[in-house]
């Protein structure tokens, strides 16, 4: 039987119509969330598939009935959750009596840890009892940087745990939770082509001698106010002592955009404001140079080939406390799967704008520390892909296997 015929059979196996619950609470849990409900439509037929759930507008694109908006329960920060704390506790109250009292086939739920988590655990009596309830959390928890007994505390309290980092289930599997490396879902949506690059080069009249620096502060606007100053510190500098013509290009989202415009009076430089999200990758692939806030943006990067540092800030009493919790030597997940820094990490009382400059300056003038970056990201990147599939459809394969095999209603 081929692998094909496999998955035909399983999907046979399935009743007519499954309903699904699937739950994300940021903007990058929303796309891949969308990427799991195509997927789950392609395998099953668009028909045969009922949504309900929490999420933004690219799970609504695919169908998904949100129960009330993704942002009531997007929260950052130790101390930023505080003033948003009654609300999140009353949409936990919500999902849970809903959980409660409604069939589902399937209960997914993606990233948003400290939401989904005590979710699972108020359910958790509740779903033993359900034996034709699949549940699935993406992605686990980073134990290995932080708070490494939540390996513990959280195995079995879902069914399937997916990971994005290949070392990352022999955390977990210890404990008795089955737990897999399923890549990392932003290889099946950031592609990269030298054709994408001089495309979008010469939209914006772009030659070769021309240098394209994006900045790029983050989505939040707790983020931007702290990292976009400092960024066009930076940015004035580079103009300053410029050898090339330089174009400095910040995306963003148009919701942010009233955040962004008044750091932008008065400046010494030209900023081109790009609020078509469709052009980001595009943009990212143009580009020759990024000052990007800490985050998978840096994944994103390094998958459009464009060097970059990263810098990122914290509140005070937050960063204290992140200092003593994070066990690992880096931040940013291409320094940590090679183990070694490449993407310059400047991080709290080293994000500072004198610094940066000094740095990105050298980084710049220099095309062998550029070329070795760009090698770098691709040895990093081929540690978070599978051979096989991408990550959603291996994902999708796995919970209908398991939704073949359990005893329905």
């Amino acid at each position: 039987m081929t692998f094909d015929q496999t998955k035909q059979k399983v999907v046979e196996t399935i009743p007519s119509r499954i309903r699904v619950f699937i739950s994300a609470a940021e903007a990058s849990g929303d796309l891949f969330g969308s990427h799991i409900m195509k997927e789950l439509k392609k395998q099953c037929g668009p028909d045969r598939v009922e949504f309900v759930g929490i999420g933004g507008p690219y799970m609504a694109a695919e169908g998904l009935q949100s129960l009330f908006p993704i942002e009531d329960i997007t929260a950052f920060g130790f101390f930023e959750v505080l003033p948003k704390l009654p609300l999140i506790l009353r949409r936990m109250r919500e999902v849970t009596n809903f959980l409660t009292n409604e069939k589902l086939d399937a209960i997914l739920t993606i990233d948003a840890p400290d939401f989904h988590f005590r979710l699972l655990k108020r359910m958790h009596k509740v779903l033993k009892k359900r034996k034709s309830t699949v549940t699935a959390h993406f992605v686990a928890p980073s134990v290995w940087a932080w708070r490494k007994g939540r390996a513990k505390s959280i195995s079995g309290l879902m069914d399937l745990l997916f990971c994005i980092l290949p070392f990352e289930p022999d955390y977990f599997r210890p404990h008795g939770q089955e737990t897999l490396f399923m890549g990392h879902p932003l290889l099946e949506t950031v592609n990269y082509s030298d054709e994408r690059r001089e495309a979008y080069r010469k939209t914006l009249d772009l030659d070769e001698k021309d240098q394209l620096v994006l900045l790029l502060p983050g989505s939040r606007a707790s983020e931007i106010n702290r990292l976009l100053p400092k960024m066009l510190e930076v940015a004035e500098g580079l103009e300053k002592e410029r050898k090339k013509p330089l174009l400095f290009m910040l995306p963003v989202a148009p919701n942010m955009k009233s955040v962004i415009e008044p750091y932008l009076d008065g400046l010494s430089i030209q900023v081109v404001l790009l609020t078509d999200m469709n052009q980001k990758y595009d943009a990212f692939a143009a580009a020759d140079f990024a000052l990007a806030a800490s985050g998978t943006v840096s994944l994103e990067l390094a998958l459009m080939q464009t060097p970059h540092v990263i810098m990122y800030e914290l509140p005070y009493l937050t960063g204290l406390l992140a200092k003593k919790l994070i066990k690992t030597p880096f931040v940013n997940l291409i320094n940590i799967l090679l183990t070694f820094e490449v993407v310059p990490e400047f991080l709290q009382e080293r994000c500072d704008a004198e610094l940066i400059l000094e740095e990105v300056q050298e980084m710049l003038s220099s095309d062998v520390f550029q070329n070795k970056q760009l090698d770098c990201f691709g040895q990093a990147i081929e540690q978070l892909r599978r051979e096989d599939q991408t990550a959603s459809a291996y994902a999708v394969d796995v919970i209908l296997d398991a939704l073949s095999h359990r005893s329905w209603r």
